[in-house]
């Protein structure tokens, strides 16, 4: 029994690791909240019960104890949806409580004055604001209303040098709230443009590689999953060097530019591309059998071929060469990433050996494409692919 206990808490507090940032955050926060209540609970009740306010000492202890069940709450279960804002409530209603009964001798109102930090850190800036702007105009209103007691239990001066206090100390902790809103916007900004960096090519903005290996193991996942076919295109500028040579780097940046445009205004949604290499770009179409990868991709090259692009003050046309690999979501002998890269990979250096500017597609799957091709539905209607350039 005692191991099955220890065996519970573990698991329970192991799931620390799952939280993200933003619950890591709330967290903390709520434990230092209900902290926070503990300790300002267990010194007013004390000095309450030392001063014969015996009444009033059992109330702040029982916050304190519900700010205890709630700290016990929440580092076992790690739950804070349940717990946070109810307790700010409970000590935002305590605190007005407090000023409303206490008294300049005994001090109970100076406890309200640790509540507006406490909202700001754990609502955020436009909540927290809220909340904080009411118990601004309510404690006015308690202080101020000759109908509440506190209207003669304080003199103007306190009541005054509170308002100060309270009013400075909401402003203080709005304005540290606001600058820890502005950090983070500021980090969250750099985060996303440093995966943005990390998972996209700078000249052409596609994805790179390493980005492109995660988009071929999930769609490899979902080819098995639902038996859905895919094909890979590998794609290569011919006589990119010579291009280079004659017209200068900045020349082929234009190139590879061009190209890049050119093939992603040819791609659906769901389709991806990715600079592969130098002048090597990977494509992955979703959803695509050989008979329609091999029309898309003609397309491709056809319009590559007729295009052309300004270098410098100059106009130049450019052409590339493909090979294309169609996965087979049946086949008992499952290839990795990397092999069916090389296989179209092969079919490049084919359609490279024998002439450029030429389609090459993997010839094992051809036997089985009708059988596949039922599976495989593009949203748009793709013409056959002529017997020209193509080899498949």
């Amino acid at each position: 029994m005692k191991s099955q206990i220890i065996d519970f808490f573990k698991a329970r507090f192991s799931r620390k690791e799952r939280l993200s940032h933003d619950e890591r955050r709330v967290f903390l926060n709520t434990q230092l909240t209900c902290l926070t209540a503990i300790l300002v609970s267990g010194i007013a009740s004390q000095f309450h019960f030392s001063s014969g306010m015996t009444s009033t000492a059992y109330q702040i202890a029982a916050l304190g104890g519900v700010s205890a069940l709630a700290l016990i709450y929440t580092a076992v279960s790690r739950h804070t949806r349940f717990v946070t804002r109810p307790l700010i409530v409970l000590l935002s209603f305590a605190g007005m409580y407090a000023l409303t009964i206490g008294s300049e001798k005994t001090n109970v109102s100076l406890w309200l004055l640790i509540l507006p930090p406490v909202i700001m850190f754990n609502l955020g800036l436009r909540r927290g604001l809220i909340l904080v702007t009411g118990l601004f105009l309510l404690s006015s209103l308690i202080l101020l209303y000759p109908i509440f007691p506190a209207y003669s239990a304080y003199s103007a001066t306190y009541k005054i040098r509170y308002l100060s206090v309270l009013f400075c100390t909401i402003f203080f902790s709005c304005g540290i709230e606001y600058s820890r809103y502005k950090i983070q916007q500021r980090l969250q900004h750099i985060t996303e443009k440093l995966q943005q960096q990390a998972c996209s090519d700078p000249l052409t903005n596609l994805a790179n590689r390493r980005h492109m290996y995660d988009l071929m193991r999930h769609e490899r996942a979902r080819s098995r999953r639902h038996g859905i076919v895919y094909s890979l295109v590998l794609a290569d500028i011919d006589n990119f060097k010579h291009v280079n040579d004659i017209y200068g780097h900045n020349a082929g940046d234009a190139a590879i530019t061009h190209t890049a445009k050119t093939f992603t205004r040819h791609l659906r949604q769901e389709d991806y591309i990715a600079r592969w290499g130098g002048e090597e770009f990977l494509l992955l179409l979703a959803n695509t059998g050989a008979q329609e990868a091999n029309a898309v991709t003609e397309r491709i090259r056809t319009t590559l071929m007729n295009s052309k692009f300004l270098a410098g003050d100059q106009e130049l046309s450019i052409t590339a060469s493909f090979g294309i690999y169609t996965n087979d979501p049946f086949s008992k002998l499952e290839k990795s990433i990397d092999q069916e890269i090389h296989e179209a990979d092969m079919c490049l250096y084919k359609a490279k050996q024998t002439g450029k500017n030429k389609t090459v597609q993997y010839r094992a799957f051809t036997k089985k494409c009708n059988q596949i091709q039922t599976h495989s539905h593009r949203t748009e209607k793709l013409a056959a692919p002529e017997n020209g350039d193509s080899t498949s």
